[in-house]
């Protein structure tokens, strides 16, 4: 996978106190991940080589799609948007017709993952103590780091998650929608499950995080052409 680009996430803003509707379901968000990620097989039901087919695996208290895709493993969270952020969207952030574009989103989240096929023991650690600490208050959102997040390869390999928006699609970060009175709400709020992807980041990169910002560190990696599917990496 390649570097990151900028991508600018919809506002979002600390939520009041609303009525809750259901989320998607592990169901619903399953079908969304069949057709956001790539095939295994044709439409002939011949088997793509490189590719293999997901499994679903409890990861903590979430359920995670896993597979593998030309030597690397994709994670993606299926019921962490259970999970409610507590922040607050609008219809024309997010892009959607309707009359009234202040319309108003609770904004929910699932987390897609990318490393080498070699990692597969970090990527199990760092989605079980996210998953862990989503019961508390510590939901992933873009811009959410997690310090020492997993026990590194060497001392200054990646050990600290960093949730941003993703960069897998360059149309921007997948998202679905539902208005509020799909969800049966009478508070006119509807609910949104956005995608966001965890990347993993040394303690240098951590500090230029700290110091300078997310775009700095962006630029940063994509100059020094850092492979973040690399979680061994020693630099």
């Amino acid at each position: 996978m390649r570097a990151p680009t900028r991508r600018h996430a919809a506002p979002i803003t600390a939520a009041g106190t609303a009525e809750k509707g259901a989320p998607m379901n592990i169901a619903e968000t399953t079908h969304w991940y069949d057709l956001l990620l790539p095939h295994t097989t044709t439409d002939d039901g011949i088997d793509i080589p490189g590719l293999t087919a997901p499994v679903y695996r409890t990861l903590g208290t979430t359920t995670c799609r896993v597979h593998n895709l030309n030597n690397q493993l994709v994670y993606a969270t299926c019921n962490l948007s259970d999970h409610p952020t507590g922040m607050r969207t609008t219809a024309a952030h997010l892009g959607l017709d309707g009359d009234n574009p202040h319309r108003e989103f609770d904004a929910h989240v699932e987390i897609i993952t990318i490393a080498n096929d070699n990692a597969g023991d970090h990527l199990d650690a760092a989605l079980t103590e996210i998953s862990t600490r989503a019961h508390t208050t510590d939901m992933p959102q873009p811009g959410t780091t997690y310090e020492n997040l997993i026990t590194p390869t060497t001392n200054t390999s990646p050990r600290h998650g960093l949730i941003i928006m993703p960069y897998l699609w360059e149309q921007g970060a997948p998202r679905i929608a539902k208005e509020a009175h799909e969800m049966g709400r009478t508070d006119g709020v509807g609910e949104v499950t956005l995608l966001a992807q965890l990347i993993l980041i040394t303690d240098t990169e951590l500090e230029l995080l700290h110091s300078d910002g997310l775009e700095a560190l962006q630029q940063n990696i994509i100059t020094r052409g850092i492979d973040l599917n690399d979680l061994h990496r020693t630099h």
